[in-house]
C-alpha cells in the first residue's frame, strides 16, 4: 500500500512539474521561437505556414502581426526567416529596430525567387511598402529556379507568378 501511494505522489509531482514548467515556458519565451506552425500545401507556393498558427501572423509569416501597412517588406528564404535565430533576431526584426521603421518578414525556407516574385506581386504589394527587399542567397536560390523550371511548366509558373 505505502509502495502504491509514493508512486501516485511521484506521478501527481511529475504532471503538476510538466504542467508547471510549460505554464513558464508559455510567458518567458516567445511562441514563434518553440512553437511547430502547421504547414498546409499551396499550389504555387508548394508549401507555407498556415496563418495563427506557431506564434505566426495571420498570413502564417514570422511577425507578432500583420501590418494594415509596412514601410519595408522583406522577402526570402531560410536567411530571412532566420531559421536558426530567435524571431526578434531575424535581419528584418533587426533592421526594424535599427530604421525605427515597420518591416514586414515574408521569409520561408524553401522559397526561391519565382517564390519572392509570387509573394510581391499577392501579398507585398497589398502593405503599400516603400521598399522591398529580396534577400536572395546565392547558396541555393539559383538551384531553387532551376528546379522549379524543371519540375513545372515554365510558361505555366510565370503565368502563375504574375496572377493576382
Amino acid at each position: 500500500m505505502k509502495l502504491l501511494k509514493n508512486l501516485l505522489v511521484l506521478a501527481v509531482s511529475l504532471v503538476f512539474s510538466l504542467f508547471f514548467a510549460e505554464l513558464v515556458a508559455r510567458v518567458v519565451f516567445d511562441p514563434v521561437d518553440y512553437l511547430n506552425p502547421t504547414l498546409v500545401a499551396d499550389d504555387f507556393l508548394t508549401v507555407r505556414i498556415e496563418g495563427h498558427t506557431g506564434g505566426h501572423d495571420e498570413w502564417g509569416f514570422r511577425n507578432f502581426r500583420r501590418p494594415e501597412t509596412a514601410n519595408i517588406v522583406c522577402i526570402g528564404d531560410s536567411m530571412t526567416y532566420g531559421i536558426s535565430a530567435r524571431a526578434r533576431e531575424s535581419w528584418p526584426a533587426v533592421l526594424a529596430k535599427i530604421r525605427g521603421d515597420t518591416v514586414y518578414n515574408m521569409g520561408l525556407g524553401g522559397y526561391g525567387p519565382i517564390q519572392y516574385l509570387h509573394l510581391m506581386r499577392t501579398l507585398a504589394i497589398k502593405l503599400h511598402p516603400k521598399i522591398v527587399i529580396v534577400g536572395f542567397f546565392l547558396g541555393n536560390d539559383f538551384f531553387d529556379v532551376y528546379n522549379s523550371v524543371r519540375f513545372n511548366s515554365p510558361l505555366e509558373l510565370i503565368r502563375k507568378a504574375w496572377e493576382f
